[in-house]
């Protein structure tokens, strides 16, 4: 399949998703969240990480900031994207995760030139937000391509796990050589493996 005819089924695909995400009803995707979160907070992995990487949620997204003040608890470090030009993201722990500037995309993110960056490889649990995916773990974000480019240099040893409300799941996502395959995929209902 050309890339000209995977952009555009990508691009329909998402105006889908965001509509699909968007009528699950608030208390719904509120107790979808906690589910996940909770699952997320008994894992091996998550007991065993040190440093976590998760996205900031706005708007309907599935809210992991539940996990964050239980991280800090924990004695978790957590580190956030931060996107510094187009396609290329970093990630760096914030000062004050509850008191982050937006960045352009209106996101909550920490500040570059004074939160401490953290590579790719020292990173133990990464978090990867869905806008939608399917059972052979492939994803599909907002089309920027951050994450594809960033999690391939993320440690072979770290858990990389993308999360989603069931409903986000669709037969058969539209897939280049540069689409990252997710080793896991954990929804309100299951969790996708390789």
């Amino acid at each position: 399949m050309d890339r000209q005819k995977i952009h555009d089924e990508k691009k329909q695909l998402r105006k889908t998703l965001i509509q699909t995400r968007s009528s699950i009803p608030e208390v719904l995707r509120e107790s979808k969240s906690h589910k996940i979160v909770d699952q997320i907070l008994a894992s091996e992995a998550y007991k065993k990480a040190e440093i976590i990487f998760c996205f900031y949620p706005i708007g309907d997204e599935l809210r992991v900031d539940y996990l964050f003040d239980q991280a800090l608890v924990d004695n978790k470090r957590i580190a956030f994207p931060v996107c510094l030009s187009r396609g290329h993201m970093e990630s760096f722990i914030p000062q004050d995760m509850h008191d982050m500037e937006k960045d352009s995309f209106g996101i909550p993110s920490p500040d570059p030139e004074q939160d401490q960056k953290i590579e790719p490889y020292d990173l133990d649990l990464v978090i990867v937000p869905l806008l939608g995916f399917d059972r052979r773990r492939y994803r599909i974000g907002y089309g920027a391509g951050f994450y594809d480019r960033y999690l391939p240099r993320v440690s072979d040893q770290a858990n990389i796990i993308g999360v989603a409300f069931s409903e986000q799941e669709v037969p058969k996502i539209p897939h280049d050589q540069y689409d990252f395959v997710l080793p896991a995929i954990l929804t309100d209902k299951e969790l996708l493996k390789g």
